[in-house]
């Protein structure tokens, strides 16, 4: 079984790094129908889920913390499923005085003209400036079934099963481009495993207080990245999606994940570098791998919910998101060191944990420069 598992694992995370790159290459639209929308890659997906629950029941796993860990991703995986078969998204764009009746709807990378339950008329846009002058926000007021709605970046409006977001709007500022999002199914039982994930990771990192010789460097790392990017730097004041408090948390949490397994990288390549068991021992940073992915995963889910308050859907296979998971799929497996005992040994732990940051680089700073998506903001 254990075989079985670990090549359904290695061949999920090839499958979904190459696909980034055949995104490159031949677009969004291509990845979507022929990879991430595929039946074979949602069937991927479920065998290995399957043949997970199965090992744990085989093995009688009983600690309550683990079971409610493995749990709280079957059940967000139920809710991607939910949403991969019956969630549907698209846009509707919108003239002033003009009702719109049709929408222009996308699944699995084919779009097709859908009819609306009534007419969606826009009274107004106007776009909020700063004291700056910069565009602060875009507003955008319609009639939808009679009823006045109001959209905004970051700010959405629910009739009935479906939900509008803005968009974009035309140079004239006479027209506006509405997303529409319609997956009463899947959103809540993936927020409820999003739940499930956080309570878990509580309840495992709260056994043991946090080395100090690691908080204090992570923390220091953190807030010297946060003060560039949020303070000196400043460009993401420029795009107003990118205004959300949401925006804040989810990046520190990441950016903290990213500290912990730097750090974690560094004494590994030390402890390679001079082989002495004091600066390194499996025990004492298992807790600390730990902490990062909870972190890590914390922030991932933080990043889906943001993305479906802005953008209408919590997870579009973007490649940031796409090697966001593959980091947090790569550094699970060491954690596995009861069904993996390998990774009890020092030399194979830190070897894989400095070969494990090659994947964080990659999510970091490959992506951005390599690969093209949505969080290519700048």
């Amino acid at each position: 079984m254990k075989k079985i598992i670990a090549t359904l694992y290695v061949a999920t995370l090839v499958v979904m790094g190459a696909a980034t790159f055949v995104e490159n290459g031949h677009g969004r639209a291509f990845a979507h129908q022929h990879i991430y929308g595929a039946w074979w890659f949602v069937a991927l997906w479920a065998v290995l889920a399957v043949a997970g629950a199965i090992y744990l029941v085989v093995r009688r796993e009983r600690r309550p913390a683990v079971l409610l860990l493995h749990g709280a991703f079957l059940t967000i995986l139920a809710g991607a499923l939910l949403s991969h078969l019956t969630g549907r998204s698209g846009t509707v764009h919108l003239r002033t005085g003009i009702p719109q009746y049709i929408a222009v709807m996308e699944h699995n990378g084919q779009q097709y003209l859908e009819r609306l339950d009534g007419p969606v008329v826009l009274q107004h846009f106007r776009i909020v400036a700063d004291t700056t002058g910069r565009p602060r926000d875009f507003v955008s007021v319609f009639l939808v079934d009679g009823d006045t709605a109001e959209v905004s970046m970051n700010r959405i409006y629910r009739h009935g099963a479906l939900r509008f977001y803005q968009a974009s709007y035309d140079l004239d500022e006479q027209g506006s481009t509405l997303i529409i999002n319609r997956d009463p199914y899947g959103i809540p039982v993936t927020y409820a495993g999003y739940s499930l994930l956080l309570v878990a990771f509580l309840w495992i990192c709260r056994r043991k207080r946090p080395s100090w010789r690691i908080a204090l460097p992570c923390l220091a790392l953190t807030l010297g990245w946060c003060l560039y990017y949020f303070v000196l730097d400043g460009r993401w004041t420029q795009i107003p999606v990118l205004r959300s408090p949401l925006l804040f948390v989810h990046v520190v949490i990441v950016i903290m994940a990213y500290a912990l397994l730097l750090l974690q990288a560094v004494r590994s390549a030390v402890w390679l570098g001079r082989r002495r068991t004091d600066i390194a021992t499996t025990a004492d940073e298992g807790h600390t791998l730990k902490v990062a992915l909870g972190l890590l995963s914390i922030g991932i889910f933080l990043g889906a919910v943001w993305a479906n308050i802005s953008w209408g859907n919590y997870w579009s296979w973007d490649s940031k998101e796409v090697w966001a998971l593959i980091t947090l799929m790569v550094y699970a497996v060491p954690v596995h060191r009861a069904s993996l005992p390998a990774f009890r040994r020092p030399l194979v732990w830190n070897t894989y944990m400095l070969a494990a940051f090659l994947v964080v680089l990659m999510t970091y700073f490959g992506v951005n420069y390599f690969l093209a998506g949505l969080h290519s903001y700048a």
